[in-house]
């Protein structure tokens, strides 16, 4: 099965493969996920599942293009807390 953030690293991967037909040197890709509430639950094992599934993939997927040297991958999360009660 594959999820939304699979899904978006697999057409980053098919970018990443056509890019020297682009002329471009470097390109910026951003994907997104969520769905990370946890207020119910501390149970994060089947989240970050998710997760390690898809850059998992994504990895093997560069690896196999040759080009997993020239890729960085960052991470970033907020919580989207706020000053005030709410």
């Amino acid at each position: 099965e594959t999820t939304s953030l699979g899904s978006q690293l697999q057409q980053v991967a098919r970018l990443i493969k056509v890019l020297p037909e682009t002329g471009y040197e470097r390109v910026l890709f951003f994907t997104s996920s969520g769905g990370f509430d946890t207020h119910f639950t501390f149970e994060l094992d089947p989240i970050l599942k998710e997760v390690d599934d898809a850059v998992g993939n994504f990895v093997e997927e560069m690896k196999a293009q040759g080009k997993w040297d020239d890729v960085a991958v960052m991470s970033f999360s907020e919580f989207g807390r706020t000053m005030t009660t709410n």
